[in-house]
C-alpha cells in the first residue's frame, strides 16, 4: 500500500512537471522561436531560418524547406543558433536588459557571419562584453565603424 501510494505520488509529480513545462513552452516558446528565427536568418544571410525549440529544448533549423537537427549542422552554425537562443531567452524572459558576455564565442564563425553578428549585437542596445585571444573581432569592429572600448590584458 505504501509503495503504491509512493508510485502514485511520483506519477502525479511527473505529470505536474510535464504540464508546467508545456505551459512555459506555450507561454514563451512561440515568441522565442520567432525571435531565434529572425536572428539566425540575419546572421546566416537567410541560409537558415525558422528555428524551433520544443518543450524538451530540442532545437531544429529550417534549411531548404525542411528542418535539420542541430547536431547535423556545422560547429559555426550551431554556435550561431546558440547565440540566437541566448538572446531570445534573455529578451523573452527578462524585462531588464542584462549584459551579454562572450568568451571566445566566435571562433567557428566565418568573417561574413561574424560581421553580421557584430552589427546585430551593436543594435541590441545593451552592454556586450567580448573576451577573445584573437584580434579578428577588434579589426572587424573597426572596419564596420562600430563604437567599442578595448581593454587589453
Amino acid at each position: 500500500a505504501e509503495g503504491e501510494q509512493e508510485q502514485k505520488a511520483v506519477s502525479l509529480a511527473m505529470a505536474t512537471i510535464h504540464s508546467i513545462a508545456q505551459d512555459i513552452h506555450d507561454s514563451y516558446g512561440k515568441k522565442m522561436n520567432a525571435r531565434m528565427s529572425e536572428l539566425i536568418e540575419r546572421i546566416t544571410a537567410q541560409r537558415y531560418g525558422h528555428i524551433t525549440m520544443d518543450e524538451n529544448l530540442k532545437v531544429k533549423a529550417g534549411h531548404k524547406n525542411h528542418l535539420v537537427e542541430l547536431e547535423k549542422l556545422s560547429s559555426g552554425t550551431m554556435e550561431q543558433i546558440y547565440l540566437a537562443e541566448r538572446i531570445s531567452i534573455g529578451e523573452t524572459m527578462y524585462e531588464e536588459k542584462m549584459p551579454l558576455v562572450f568568451d571566445d564565442s566566435f571562433v567557428y564563425y566565418d568573417n561574413e557571419r561574424l560581421k553580421e553578428t557584430l552589427k546585430l549585437l551593436s543594435e541590441l542596445n545593451r552592454q556586450v562584453i567580448i573576451c577573445t585571444c584573437s584580434d579578428r573581432e577588434v579589426k572587424l569592429l573597426k572596419e564596420l565603424k562600430i563604437p567599442h572600448n578595448l581593454i587589453e590584458m
